[in-house]
């Protein structure tokens, strides 16, 4: 899910904890006291857990976290009061373009944040690798080629869970797992809609891409990218990768 914020919080900055692969990582002020099952130390591992299968088995994504890395500040933030009011799946994670803290915000021109919340933290390391990608490889490519805030919440969504599921495949998670079965029932009736509508006037025989049993998000993630320039009526910047 997306947030587009101007600060981290308005409280006491997070305190650096650990650095991983080019990656800040952080916990968000009194972590420790504000949740007893899952403490700092235990985030940060499993963090690093979830990064590590990003980098072993989904080689393109890990490509596009080291695109974000050239050009910005990649950066991790545990807080376990995140959302926590809340039902939606934002409660789960966000993105933000700034953490608060001018030591990190300054270091370079762009700043790609993951809020990672407690509710994120009780799931499997490839699941959480698979939210990791969705703020950091979603949302951050969306704000690394400056399209992020031109975007639909629909749109943004649609393209960063395209790269989640791809993951999710990457990683071998069983596509008839009830929460990728409910994943995709989102992505593809709510979220997708607008897409999947286009290309069914443009693109028909990729429209069926959406009816396979695995289908393939990177394939339509390319297509996406032509939807989106057409949609914002101009194309953008683009990669080697995309």
């Amino acid at each position: 899910m997306l947030f587009i914020a101007l600060t981290f919080c308005a409280g006491p900055a997070a305190a650096a904890a650990d650095a991983y692969r080019g990656i800040t990582l952080l916990v968000a002020p009194e972590a420790d006291r504000l949740d007893r099952i899952i403490l700092p130390p235990a985030a940060i591992l499993k963090i690093r857990a979830a990064l590590d299968l990003i980098y072993r088995k989904s080689p393109l994504n890990a490509r596009l976290i080291d695109r974000l890395k050239e050009v910005g500040t990649v950066v991790i933030v545990y807080d376990p009061q995140h959302a926590e009011s809340t039902l939606t799946e934002n409660r789960l994670a966000q993105f933000q373009t700034e953490t608060g803290i001018d030591e990190i915000d300054r270091r370079t021109p762009l700043t790609f944040v993951a809020i990672l919340g407690k509710q994120v933290m009780f799931r499997d390391a490839d699941e959480l690798a698979g939210t990791i990608v969705h703020e950091i490889v979603g949302h951050g490519t969306q704000h690394r080629v400056g399209r992020l805030s031109k975007m639909t919440l629909e749109d943004r969504e649609c393209e960063a869970r395209l790269f989640q599921l791809a993951s999710w495949q990457d990683l071998g998670v069983p596509q008839r797992a009830t929460f990728v079965i409910q994943f995709r029932r989102s992505l593809e009736h709510l979220y997708c809609l607008p897409f999947r509508q286009w290309m069914a006037k443009r693109r028909h025989a990729q429209a069926t891409g959406f009816d396979e049993i695995k289908i393939q998000p990177l394939e339509l993630a390319t297509a996406f990218r032509d939807y989106i320039d057409t949609v914002l009526g101009k194309p953008l910047p683009t990669s080697p990768d995309r």
